[in-house]
């Protein structure tokens, strides 16, 4: 038996999905996986950051020199990949992206 791209995509969603679901062809399938992923990860990461917000606010034992490498550095870091982020779903929504396989 030969495995195609396409077959070999159907069984990895398969797999992922705890079984076969009938999501309507492979297009709705597809989106939806990566839809509930990104759910998920946003989920994980509003949560971490909640958790960094309590540290911040209840941690008496970091030091103003810390607090300071984290507002100029990592939050730095932070803002800068969310605007990366949204200038590439920007892109993608105004058609400068090719389309990919």
């Amino acid at each position: 038996m030969k495995i195609t791209k396409e077959s070999l995509k159907k069984m990895v969603i398969q797999e992922l999905t705890s079984g076969y679901l009938d999501y309507g062809g492979d297009e709705t399938a597809r989106m939806d996986f990566r839809t509930s992923n990104f759910k998920e990860d946003i989920e994980r990461i509003m949560g971490l950051l909640e958790d960094m917000e309590n540290i911040v606010r209840d941690d008496t034992r970091m030091l103003p020199k810390e607090l300071q490498y984290l507002k100029t550095h990592y939050l730095d870091n932070l803002y800068r990949k969310i605007g990366f982020i949204e200038g590439a779903i920007d892109a993608r929504l105004g058609g400068r992206f090719d389309e990919v396989e």
